[in-house]
């Protein structure tokens, strides 16, 4: 079973090919998304750092309806599940993690996601998530939360969890930038594609006038040499 049989179903068909690809994007974000919670879950535990793991579970279980949602066709709910808690978990950790965890660098993913996920149809959907990826960051750097504990951790553990954070970035935006590449390039191709059937028919329909145009010259050159042989005769 292919990977896209396992996020799509095997019996499901999608004409468009932009929300084909939108759709095994939110699966692969959702994915990447419950591989990094899990990953952080051992991660704290080998560091001795307890008392996140609800959090990390509570973020894959999420991942995990959202691939769920997108199986069953439920493409803009599960869009914006995903980003409302991609959003709100990465504000959790960055009001109580140290700057040097790296982990406000999620919030540009946040946003490419939005854009990615939520296309120029929903663009104004799209700014509404980008515009709370951005308050959030604010108020997670600028607002000292009482009540929220900040944790202390090694340098060594923040030195790890910057790289994985740097790394996630990375590959998420790869892979959303990649994803809008492919879907410009088809839509070029396309449209080249058409242009050149149309160059075609024009042609095709140039060839049939200058034809018809061509045979209907000498019938109505005899018709012509009648009317003008009937004039004389009155």
């Amino acid at each position: 079973m292919s990977f896209r049989d396992i996020v799509l179903g095997s019996n499901v068909f999608i004409p468009s090919r932009v929300d084909y690809r939108n759709a095994i994007l939110r699966s692969q974000l959702a994915i990447i998304t419950f591989v990094v919670a899990i990953g952080y879950v051992f991660i704290d535990l080998y560091h001795g750092v307890t008392g996140n793991e609800p959090y990390y579970l509570g973020v894959a279980m999420l991942a995990l309806i959202t691939v769920v949602l997108n199986r069953f066709q439920k493409y803009r709910l599960a869009t914006v599940l995903f980003l409302l808690s991609i959003n709100f978990f990465i504000f959790y950790f960055s009001a109580i993690d140290p700057f040097g965890s790296g982990v406000f660098m999620l919030f540009a993913v946040s946003s490419l996601m939005a854009f990615a996920l939520l296309g120029f149809k929903h663009r104004n959907l799209a700014f509404a998530f980008i515009l709370l990826s951005v308050v959030l960051f604010l108020v997670s750097y600028w607002v000292d939360f009482d009540f929220m504990e900040e944790r202390a951790y090694s340098k060594e553990y923040l030195q790890f969890s910057y790289t994985i954070n740097f790394l996630v970035t990375l590959t998420c935006s790869t892979a959303i930038i990649y994803f809008l590449m492919d879907i410009h390039y088809h839509s070029e191709k396309s449209i080249l594609k058409k242009n050149d059937q149309l160059q075609k028919a024009n042609a095709e329909l140039d060839r049939f006038v200058y034809s018809a145009s061509h045979d209907l010259r000498a019938p109505l050159s005899s018709l012509l040499g009648l009317i003008e042989v009937a004039k004389l005769d009155h």
